[in-house]
């Protein structure tokens, strides 16, 4: 069984005559990445890989998690900044056989919208995906088990949602 977890970057600032992909995360970002990060830790759901998009808000994020998880191995993509569905899909089934659990940080409306079609509705956590149906805010987690040999056997429509984590489900401030 394989392990994905989709994690939308955490809550970005919009400074003056800063590019998109430039963009820092902003303070509550970084206390909610902290919190995701810390919570990972607690539940033991560390990625052997991390696949993260290019633009800053990703990166900044990435290193939050990657300092509180005890460095896994991460990826820097560029093509993930921008990404569609199709290619954030592509990206998972591409993914080495060797890697037992891999996270994905990225974009909206990609990184939503890769984990409701991923979504088994008939196996996976109603509570999950309850919360999951009302949103994917920035810092939110999606926690994936797949019922495959292989990354590129993963199909839409096959993922047992276990988990669907936010800051704000952990206490902290609602990141919208």
């Amino acid at each position: 069984m394989l392990r994905l977890f989709l994690l939308r970057h955490a809550k970005a600032d919009f400074p003056l005559d800063v590019e998109d992909f430039d963009r820092p995360l902003a303070q509550k970002g970084k206390e909610g990445a902290f919190l995701i990060a810390n919570y990972m830790l607690r539940e033991k759901y560390r990625p052997a890989l991390i696949l993260v998009s290019a633009a800053k808000r990703t990166l900044e994020t990435s290193e939050i998690l990657h300092n509180v998880m005890c460095n896994p191995q991460v990826e820097i993509q560029k093509q993930l900044y921008n990404a569609c569905l199709k290619s954030l899909a592509v990206a998972v089934q591409m993914t080495k056989a060797k890697v037992e659990s891999l996270m994905i940080i990225g974009h909206n409306p990609a990184i939503a919208e890769l984990a409701v079609t991923l979504t088994d509705q008939n196996k996976s956590n109603p509570a999950a995906m309850r919360h999951l149906s009302q949103g994917f805010p920035p810092a939110g987690l999606a926690v994936f088990d797949l019922k495959v040999a292989s990354w590129a056997d993963v199909q839409m429509g096959q993922g047992n949602l276990r988990q669907f984590i936010t800051p704000k489900i952990l206490g902290g401030v609602d990141e919208d």
